[in-house]
């Protein structure tokens, strides 16, 4: 039997530096507020939404059903999330949580279309043709023909990305590539991670790769997970106003705590 919460996430991957940029301006109250649905959303592992009455939403954020309602009029009026209303249910929607889903779900299903494939392509080679020539020459004919409808039916997702040493460039990477990563990594400056990259191997020429896909969405990642972009807003404010300097006191804030974490365990 298949349990209720198989295949979630064991944890919430949250991107802090986002959600403080996002409720700057909100009170702690509506802050609050949030991070309780949005606990309750990975929590019922529902795709980046939920759906309840008014009475479960109160008890959910642990306020009144005045309040709740106040509070859920003041996340649609100011787009925190998309609300819509039937019948008595409230359905809110996490925007960003429901698009990771989703694409959490096309490589899930990419990934098993792969395998199915190969698994059809064993079975192929264990069947055992008939001795006679004609009629060998003509299922091999059948198979083969098979084989390039397939090949024109799945056509490569992906194209191969290259480094050329000589032009001091990427090649072949496309937009739909750059648009994916920034949705993948929407704390990571895509544009400028790449150039940085690129200075990184001219100036490891010895260190090639095999494969540069994989190396920028590792270094894509590795960003992400440090806090994204030093100085990159992620579309809030822009560069060098009040909000961007008291985001960047903040963020310098977490990482002495981290590193005053780590002093002290070593000690």
């Amino acid at each position: 039997m298949r349990k209720k919460n198989a295949g979630k996430a064991p944890s919430i991957q949250f991107y802090f530096k986002d959600f403080v940029a996002d409720m700057r301006e909100h009170e702690m109250e509506i802050v609050g507020a949030w991070m309780l649905i949005l606990c309750q959303i990975w929590h019922e592992n529902t795709n980046g939404k939920i759906t309840k009455n008014i009475n479960q939403l109160a008890r959910i954020m642990q306020t009144t059903v005045p309040q709740a309602q106040n509070i859920i009029e003041y996340i649609e009026t100011k787009n925190i999330a998309n609300v819509t209303k039937h019948n008595g249910d409230i359905t809110i929607i996490n925007r960003r949580y429901e698009r990771e889903c989703k694409l959490r779900k096309n490589n899930r299903l990419r990934q098993e279309k792969h395998r199915n494939k190969n698994d059809d392509d064993d079975n192929n080679a264990n069947i055992t043709l008939p001795s006679s020539s004609s009629s060998s020459s003509s299922l091999k004919n059948i198979y083969k023909k098979e084989n390039l409808d397939e090949s024109k039916e799945e056509k490569p997702i992906t194209v191969k990305i290259d480094f050329n040493f000589e032009k001091r460039k990427f090649t072949e990477i496309t937009e739909a590539d750059t648009n994916s990563w920034k949705e993948a990594y929407p704390a990571v400056d895509i544009v400028g991670e790449i150039r940085r990259a690129r200075e990184w191997l001219l100036s490891h020429p010895e260190k090639r790769k095999k494969n540069y896909r994989r190396f920028l969405t590792g270094w894509f990642s590795r960003s992400q997970e440090k806090g994204g972009s030093r100085g990159y807003q992620n579309n809030h404010d822009p560069p060098g106003t009040d909000a961007d300097a008291a985001a960047k006191r903040e963020i310098e804030q977490t990482r002495k705590l981290i590193e005053s974490s780590r002093k002290f365990k070593k000690a």
